[in-house]
Order: C-alpha cells, then sequence, then structure tokens
C-alpha cells in the first residue's frame, strides 16, 4: 500500500474528518467537479534513512494535506481536524508525525474562489 494510501485511510478512520468531508478525500489532485470541503493528499518525497551502521528498516515520506473550503475559518477547521487524526498516528508500521508546513491561502481558480490550507506530515512506513 502506498504512503498516500495510508494517510488517505488514516483520514477516513478519523470521525470529525470523515464527518465534514465524508468521501471527498484525493489522490494528488480534484476532479473540477468536485464538491468543497474536501481532502486532497499528495506525497512530496520519499527516501530511506541510513542510521550510524546500516538503513533503518523504515521508509521516510513527506505528505502534505491540502485541506479546501468555501471560507477561511472552512479550511482552518478542516485543517485542524486533520491535525488531530494525524500528529501523533501509530497503527501497525505507521507512524506520522506534524512537519513544518503549515499555511492558509485564497486560491481563485476557473472562477471560483475557495481557502487552501496546506499541512505537512513526515510519515514512516
Amino acid at each position: 500500500m502506498s504512503v498516500v494510501a495510508k494517510v488517505i485511510q488514516a483520514l477516513i478512520a478519523a470521525g470529525p474528518v470523515y464527518g465534514r468531508i465524508s468521501n471527498r478525500i484525493y489522490n494528488s489532485r480534484p476532479p473540477q467537479e468536485a464538491q468543497l470541503p474536501n481532502l486532497t493528499v499528495v506525497k512530496t518525497s520519499e527516501r530511506e534513512p541510513y542510521g550510524l551502521d546500516a538503513a533503518t528498516g523504515f521508509r521516510e515520506a513527506r505528505v502534505v494535506v491540502m485541506c479546501r473550503a468555501v471560507s477561511a475559518a472552512g479550511a482552518d477547521y478542516l485543517g485542524d481536524d486533520v491535525i488531530a487524526a494525524l500528529k501523533d498516528y501509530r497503527a501497525g508500521d505507521v507512524t506520522m508525525q506534524r512537519d513544518v508546513i503549515d499555511r492558509l491561502e485564497a486560491v481563485d481558480a476557473d472562477g471560483k474562489q475557495f481557502f487552501v490550507r496546506t499541512i505537512g506530515f513526515v510519515v514512516w512506513h
């Protein structure tokens, strides 16, 4: 299972996130007709970290979750729910932790204005 699929699985399992967006969680790019609010999960990098003597056995990936909503407050609240669901997530061989990325911005695309909160996470799997 890919790291993006593992993040999406954790988000679906989180009650508050699923309650706000149902099944509107997308891998890489949402369709143009996607309803707001929604989430997009994108892997930005992946590597196998090495300790002093050898590989650690885990892969380290960095992902961003983009929380899209009609209002800035909606994107902010959805982002808070995502952080609560993933910040110290541990299940099986997957551990997630917040990264330094966290920004809120207005977007005007295809004549529609919406807001996006982008939050970064480090995932070991």
